[in-house]
């Protein structure tokens, strides 16, 4: 097993019973981390006193103070107390197995860049992925050649195996390939937020290792944003549409990306239609009809996600290169798509939230882009 330090991160708002749970799981690990980090909101003392309760058993317990909403600024702060060589992260209402971080340490060889494993979903009554009545899934953490993405982490079985992303209730990654994404939108979970730093992993040559037999005990508690479990509202389902889109267009390769944003504005989803789907699906024509105004939003949102990750990969392409026509180009369009910030997002895409360099894996980026995505 590799010799390397691991910290282990859990974002947590207002649940300070799922999270004291967590957090004794963490206490009885058969490789200790280095350090935990419990990333907290100003506002939320509950989530402070538990913490502070349960420093005893957990010695190298810190806290990480945010000062706004959204998973990304919460993982953000976490990160800025972390050195070690690898951080984990889990989500404050799962409850990681005693071998977790042991079993994960297994497969990081020189050019694995992340690992992760199967998140055991429990609603109280029956057993882990049984409820959701779909049986086991072999297609788990890839992305089709049109975009989808099928996740499937909490039902994938067999061995170990590469996956284009990990999930974020289970996933571990090298220090330097934790890059988020700050424009994602979202006031919660803020959907999507773990794929691009697989994808940007994959791009500069890392692999990424799904491991069913890393598990976490996950116990989907209530959230406190617009993406009600099960229940989303119009506000959540265009926040994770703009969101997968802007990452997909912004870090997957680039035929990926291509045929995923025709994909997505001519087809979409059932949740989603795309602007083609109408003529193509008679559910999609009664769901049109019903709510006319979901689809337009849904359809606006996904124009402006791509339009976005496409100007910020091309920024990023040209700031690299020296090409000043192309800069100029994204200025001309920084005003229409609305993204301002595309010049410290493009000019840090090679930094952690640190600001420290990205290293590359030990596989040729060329050779990764051109590998056959579609399962």
């Amino acid at each position: 097993m590799p010799d390397l330090s691991v910290a282990v991160i859990v974002p947590s708002y207002r649940r300070p019973e799922a999270l004291a749970r967590c957090l004794r799981a963490l206490s009885r690990q058969t490789v200790a981390p280095a350090r935990v980090v419990v990333a907290v909101r100003h506002s939320d003392e509950g989530t402070r006193r538990c913490v502070e309760r349960l420093r005893t058993g957990l010695a190298n317990l810190e806290i990480a103070d945010v000062s706004g909403p959204g998973v990304i600024r919460a993982i953000d702060a976490a990160l800025g107390r972390c050195s070690e060589a690898v951080i984990a992260q889990t989500d404050d209402d799962a409850v990681p197995h005693r071998d977790w971080i042991e079993r994960m340490l297994r497969h990081y060889a020189a050019d694995v860049g992340g690992v992760g494993g199967r998140d055991l979903v429990w609603d109280g009554t029956t057993q882990p992925g049984s409820n959701r009545g779909w049986g086991a899934q072999r297609e788990v953490g890839r992305i089709a050649w049109f975009g989808r993405v099928a996740g499937n982490h909490h039902l994938g079985p067999g061995l170990a195996r590469q996956v284009h992303v990990l999930k974020g209730v289970n996933i571990s990654l090298r220090r330097e390939l934790w890059v988020l994404d700050r424009e994602l939108k979202g006031s919660g979970a803020q959907v999507a937020w773990e794929l691009g730093m697989c994808l940007r992993a994959r791009a500069d040559g890392w692999r990424l290792i799904y491991d069913p037999a890393i598990l976490v005990d996950h116990f989907p508690a209530e959230r406190f944003d617009e993406d009600c479990r099960g229940r989303p509202t119009l506000r959540a389902q265009t926040d994770a549409e703009w969101n997968q889109c802007f990452v997909i267009a912004r870090h997957a390769p680039a035929r990926l990306a291509g045929q995923a944003a025709i994909y997505q504005l001519a087809v979409g989803s059932h949740a989603a239609p795309g602007l083609l789907r109408p003529a193509l699906s008679i559910q999609a024509v009664r769901s049109t009809v019903a709510d006319p105004r979901r689809y337009l939003v849904t359809a606006a949102a996904r124009m402006c996600a791509l339009a976005a990750g496409f100007s910020l990969r091309v920024a990023a392409r040209a700031l690299s290169d020296d090409r000043g026509g192309a800069v100029r180009l994204c200025r001309r369009l920084d005003p229409v798509i609305g993204c301002s910030r595309w010049r410290r997002a493009s000019r840090t895409v090679r930094t952690d939230a640190c600001n420290h360099p990205v290293a590359t894996g030990g596989s040729n980026p060329a050779d990764v882009s051109r590998e056959r995505w579609s399962v």
